[in-house]
């Protein structure tokens, strides 16, 4: 079990998971991503990969949408840039978010007691036929004044106001896997045309293209970007892994050419300079790892939930999902060497000896000084057995 404290979006990357937001669960599946809108818990055997940023939008709910295949290696990109982003500062690529867009959204509901009571059942009953003029009798009004509720309110016409209340109807079948044919008929339209030029004129995409919760018709497959990595400001040694495609390592006048697989590590405040080419991906492992260390995508993502649960605490103390990491690895290294947890906390940069507790036990489990005192006792008993 996972828990997440903020807004994210949860991409089942493999196999199959549970995400559990306030009351409602929603089964996931590979190829599926999950926005929730809160608090997230998840379950399941299935490869999860979370992409938070701070800057992420408000979603006022949870939405599950299914990407195509393709899309797969843009999204573990994405979320190779989540951990290196710096907190506060940065968000998500152009194409991640537009999938956040949900273009065929309700109309904003009449204010008036006659016209809301009509939008009402138009909702309840998007294909209900009774005219303008009809709903004006029933609540004793000219059709001239209901038409100016809907106006004053909501800034489209009865006409326009039913016609974009069927379109958001027909996405939510859509989405529920109903055929454009099908769906059409049960929001009201005369014919599938008419739905179809509604749609594109609501959402800007065909009826059959269209992906639930999302502005993105997936026409087009986005680009991974090449990306560069600099170790000048690097405050630690980092290993990278070029999980996808090939990159350059460059460093004075030594390069060298590296393929899928291969690892590397960039010595900290070093002019060691990582060009990764277009259609590639390059990720941390949270430390210098061993040298004979094989990685894999399950194990990289394991290494940094912990420390994106830090960086989700309000108050985190900035940096990347990256450098937390590091930091609270760093964190083990020192304890173990005897050094005090107040003077450890303050060497890597916590606020305070509190906040470093905090994040040291997200991520370890347990208290600094509970760690040292483990440590100390487990050498302890080492020795005790090797003189015995």
């Amino acid at each position: 079990m996972v828990e997440y404290q903020r807004s994210l979006l949860l991409y089942c990357f493999a196999g199959q998971a549970c995400v559990t937001v306030g009351d409602q669960r929603y089964q996931l599946s590979s190829g599926q991503l999950c926005v929730t809108s809160g608090p997230a818990v998840q379950t399941g055997d299935g490869l999860i990969l979370p992409i938070w940023y701070d800057t992420l939008p408000e979603i006022p709910t949870t939405r599950v949408m299914t990407l195509p295949a393709a899309w797969r290696y843009v999204m573990v990109a994405e979320f190779a840039a989540s951990l290196q982003a710096p907190i506060g500062a940065a968000s998500l690529s152009a194409p991640i978010e537009r999938l956040l867009v949900d273009p065929a959204v309700a109309p904003p509901m009449p204010t008036a007691a006659a016209a809301q009571s009509v939008a009402a059942q138009l909702l309840d009953n998007p294909a209900c036929q009774l005219s303008l003029s009809d709903f004006a009798d029933q609540h004793g009004l000219s059709p001239r004044t209901l038409q100016r509720q809907f106006l004053q309110s909501t800034n489209l016409s009865f006409s326009q106001w039913r016609t974009a209340a069927r379109v958001a109807s027909a996405a939510a079948l859509l989405s529920h896997g109903f055929s454009v044919a099908v769906t059409a008929d049960m929001v009201g339209f005369q014919a599938t045309s008419s739905l179809t030029r509604a749609f594109h004129r609501q959402t800007g995409c065909a009826p059959s293209l269209y992906c639930a919760g999302s502005s993105v018709t997936f026409e087009h497959i986005p680009q991974i970007p090449a990306t560069a990595v600099c170790a000048q400001q690097a405050k630690m040694d980092e290993t990278w892994w070029i999980y996808r495609g090939s990159a350059t390592l460059t460093s004075g006048d030594y390069c060298r050419f590296l393929t899928r697989g291969d690892l590397v590590t960039l010595p900290a405040e070093s002019d060691a300079h990582l060009e990764v080419a277009a259609g590639s991906i390059a990720l941390p492992l949270g430390g210098v790892a061993a040298v004979d260390e094989t990685p894999d995508l399950a194990a990289v993502v394991a290494r940094f939930t912990p420390a994106l649960a830090v960086a989700a605490l309000q108050g985190a103390t900035g940096g990347s999902v990256l450098s937390i990491a590091q930091r609270l690895n760093s964190a083990r290294q020192m304890l173990r060497a005897g050094q005090a947890p107040a003077q450890v906390g303050q060497a890597l940069d916590f606020p305070s000896v509190h906040a470093f507790a905090r994040a040291f036990r997200l991520v370890h489990g347990t208290t600094p000084r509970g760690y040292q005192q483990h440590h100390q006792f487990v050498a302890a008993t080492s020795q005790s057995v090797a003189a015995g």
